[in-house]
């Protein structure tokens, strides 16, 4: 009766600190190879507290070439870690959350741009070398324009790696 009563994750979205302190945690790894035979876009609708962010963040681990060293760790006893598909650690992720982004109109623009301009910032720094210089070059990077962003981020990438963009509106 020493076993350890395992803790409820409420409101956590943090899916590596769940899966390593043990929290509860229903597998929903083998929705993984589901989601990547849709399509190359992905309308997730689920009502308030339904695990969507923690479902994102789970696919970023998944997804992203940077934690493919803990991949065993974090997935190893999960469908996925047992099931893996080939995309498994494949791309750069770009992960952006917009529940930090105020929802007062006054301020709507200038803390979506802040919030933009500080996730490129940390975005551009785990890009490989030559990639970095590459989009550094093509035209005004940390300019703090999100779209431009994403437009030159969409022509570079297919010379040296493919990224994925988790969009996560939760709390918009």
């Amino acid at each position: 009766m020493d076993a350890a009563i395992k803790k409820i994750p409420y409101g956590m979205t943090d899916f590596e600190r769940i899966i390593l302190e043990n929290y509860y945690y229903v597998d929903k790894t083998q929705y993984i190879a589901k989601v990547e035979k849709v399509t190359s876009f992905f309308f997730f609708v689920r009502p308030r507290r339904f695990g969507k962010s923690l479902f994102l963040n789970m696919l970023g681990l998944y997804y992203d070439i940077n934690q493919k060293d803990k991949f065993e760790k974090i997935f190893g006893n999960l469908y996925i870690g047992k099931h893996p598909t080939p995309d498994r650690n494949k791309y750069l992720v770009l992960t952006l959350n917009f529940s930090s982004v105020a929802a007062n109109m006054d301020r709507l623009e200038e803390t979506f741009n802040t919030y933009c301009k500080i996730v490129m910032d940390g975005f551009h720094w785990i890009m490989p070398r030559g990639f970095r210089s590459k989009l550094d070059s093509d035209n005004r990077f940390l300019s703090g324009c999100f779209f431009r962003f994403l437009t030159s981020l969409d022509r570079v990438e297919k010379e040296w790696v493919e990224t994925i963009e988790l969009l996560d509106f939760t709390g918009v």
